[in-house]
C-alpha cells in the first residue's frame, strides 16, 4: 500500500472505463480485420466495407476513415510493401442515412485510407517503435 494505507487503482480499471460499446461515443472502433480488407492471395484493401462501416455505427459523422491491419505478412511480397498505404475516396450510401445530403455535395463522400502494420508476436523493439510512431498514441501503457 502507498503512504495513506490504501492501494493504487488497478491499471486496468482505468482502461475499462475508456471502453464503451456504443460506438457513437468514441472516434476509435476496432473491428474485425476483413472490413478493412483481405490478406489473401495477396493484400486487397476494402473501401466500401469501411465507409459502409462507419455510416451504419455512426450516420454521417466522419468523412475521413484511417483504417490499421496488423499483420505478420505486410513484408511478405513485394505487393504488399509497394501497397502498404492505399486511399480511396468513397461515395456515401444514400439509402437509410438520417438526413441524407444531395449526391453533388461535397460531403457525401468518405475518404477512407488502409495500411497494413507490420505485427508479429515476435517484433522487435524497432518494430514496436515505428509501429508507435505511425499511431502516436498520446499515452502508452
Amino acid at each position: 500500500p502507498e503512504a495513506g494505507g490504501s492501494d493504487p487503482p488497478h491499471p486496468y480499471s482505468t482502461i475499462s472505463s475508456l471502453v464503451t460499446q456504443d460506438p457513437s461515443a468514441t472516434n476509435l472502433h476496432i473491428v474485425p480485420m476483413s472490413v478493412a480488407g483481405s490478406m489473401f492471395p495477396y493484400y486487397l484493401p476494402d473501401f466500401r466495407s469501411c465507409a459502409d462501416y462507419a455510416d451504419s455505427s455512426s450516420p454521417g459523422k466522419y468523412d475521413r476513415i484511417i483504417a490499421y491491419i496488423p499483420t505478420g505478412h505486410a513484408e511478405a511480397t513485394k505487393w504488399n510493401v509497394r501497397n502498404a498505404v492505399r486511399t480511396a475516396t468513397v461515395p456515401r450510401r444514400m439509402s437509410g442515412l438520417p438526413g441524407a445530403r444531395r449526391p453533388e455535395d461535397d460531403e457525401d463522400t468518405v475518404d477512407v485510407e488502409v495500411r497494413l502494420v507490420g505485427y508479429s508476436e515476435h517484433s522487435s523493439f524497432a518494430e514496436l517503435l515505428e509501429f508507435l510512431r505511425g499511431v502516436r498514441p498520446a499515452k502508452v501503457v
